[in-house]
């Protein structure tokens, strides 16, 4: 062998492929922290039934289940006359509605879908379900996001729901500033009121909306307490209602 030729590299070198199983591992790791971060910034998963893939599948609210209908709904002392107290074990939370309203279950989940995803959360209340045709006229669920701030956190779940829920082809939206708030209860957080208007399917139906929402922390969580409403009807909620509704947000006992 000429002294100027390099060492000749073993035969398995050649006909062995390099192993993937770092890169293998590595990608699926990426994957899997990347779905549980979606799911955890906000309830966008859903956890009851899967959401329906369609690009047609028009903005809606979820409606109770039937079997709901079967349990006693999920109630605790209010803190306000003329409210009934929700409460929410799985968020260890509680708020007040008024007593028109219709409490869920506890354990059942509702929220809003549409072609763009699902918002969901738990600890749901209504009111006005089906008062036209299949809308729902305020609908309250009490969400988690991974939204480190309640400033950002009440900007990003409003948006979010805004989109899924109420957006429309003539869909316009519009979000007030943060505004800090300390509820009754002595959670500290920030509202903000995300409204539009939009084409819904149904002509007589109103166009325009609002979805409230108040974040907070509690302990290590941070929820948002979402309230979506179609406006300039009988019956709205109105900023000033949904403010009494935010205020009783406290721990549940």
């Amino acid at each position: 062998m000429s002294a100027d030729m390099p060492p000749m590299r073993p035969l398995d070198e050649y006909r062995k492929p390099p192993s993937l199983w770092p890169v293998g591992v590595f990608g699926a790791v990426l994957l899997i922290a990347g779905i549980t971060f979606l799911a955890f910034l906000f309830d966008l998963l859903p956890e009851s039934d899967p959401p329906v893939h369609r690009a047609d599948l028009p903005p809606r609210s979820l409606p109770q289940p039937e079997h709901a209908q079967l349990r006693p709904p999920s109630l605790t002392a209010p803190i306000l006359p003329g409210f009934q107290g929700v409460a929410v074990p799985s968020r260890g939370v509680a708020y007040d509605v008024p007593l028109s309203w219709t409490v869920s279950p506890e354990g059942v989940i509702r929220g809003y879908e549409s072609a763009r995803g699902r918002i969901t959360g738990r600890g749901p209340a209504s009111d006005g379900d089906d008062y036209c045709g299949t809308a729902t006229r305020a609908l309250a669920f009490v969400a988690r996001t991974g939204t480190p701030d309640t400033a950002s956190a009440a900007i990003d779940v409003g948006a979010a729901t805004a989109d899924i829920g109420y957006r429309g082809s003539r869909w316009g939206r519009r979000a007030t500033p943060a505004v800090p708030l300390t509820t009754l209860g002595g959670l500290a957080g920030h509202v903000v009121e995300t409204s539009g208007t939009r084409q819904p399917d149904d002509p007589v139906c109103p166009t325009d909306f609002s979805v409230y929402t108040f974040a907070f922390r509690l302990d290590r969580e941070l929820l948002v307490l979402t309230v979506g409403a179609d406006r300039g009807v009988a019956g709205e909620l109105s900023p000033a209602r949904a403010q009494q509704i935010f205020a009783t947000v406290r721990r549940l006992n």
